[in-house]
């Protein structure tokens, strides 16, 4: 098990640091989860377990460096989606899931920089 900045990388000991890189590479171009195993020759549950821990990794980073960020204007905005279904769709065996339905993210940009 790898450990960065208190991160554990439960991937790192199966998946080499190169394999890895190729792997991010190829979602930050937009390919598919399903498409990036192919290409790295993977299964899709290892691509969601490097993916998960980037995202903790890139949360932690953001929580720790970036602070008093001076700002004047900000502009924010928020981008919907769902997951597995809408909610209105959702059946009533699922209803109340943890990552199923109405899905919401927000952001939020430095306007001047």
């Amino acid at each position: 098990m790898l450990m960065r900045s208190g991160i554990k990388f439960t991937t790192a000991n199966v998946v080499s640091t190169a394999k890895r890189v190729r792997i991010v590479s190829a979602l930050v171009e937009s390919n598919s989860l399903r498409a990036t195993a192919r290409m790295a020759s993977v299964s899709r549950n290892t691509v969601n377990k490097i993916l998960l821990d980037l995202g903790t990794a890139c949360a932690a980073f953001q929580g720790e460096a970036i602070r008093n960020v001076p700002s004047n204007r900000i502009q924010c905005d928020e981008i919907w989606s769902f997951v597995y279904a809408k909610a209105q769709n959702v059946p009533e065996e699922k209803n109340g899931e943890f990552g199923v339905g109405d899905v919401w993210a927000f952001t939020a940009l430095d306007a001047d920089s």
